[in-house]
């Protein structure tokens, strides 16, 4: 917010080209930390990433993950979000 951009900023685009699948996105960031709902198919983590306390284990909740983190950092500016799937990734 010190950069005085705020007004600028609209949103962010993210790219799954090549990485993993877009996934399901949870009903919060942090729905899928220390096993809580492995079972739910928005946990799915091919990459073993919520077990390092990540809660990004798929592009919909790094998204979901990344507008929280900003709207929390930058008062009253809620991001739009868009995701590049035109070369998604494969889930393993």
């Amino acid at each position: 917010k010190s950069l005085g951009v705020t007004q600028h900023l609209r949103g962010f685009a993210t790219n799954v080209a090549g990485y993993q699948g877009l996934g399901e996105m949870c009903p919060t960031y942090d729905f899928c930390l220390n096993s809580t709902h492995a079972e739910h198919p928005c946990c799915a983590d091919p990459c073993g990433l919520t077990a390092d306390a990540n809660p990004s284990n798929n592009e919909l909740n790094y998204a979901v993950h990344l507008r929280k983190a900003m709207s929390e950092g930058i008062p009253d500016f809620v991001p739009h979000m868009i995701i590049d799937t035109g070369r998604n990734g494969v889930a393993d």
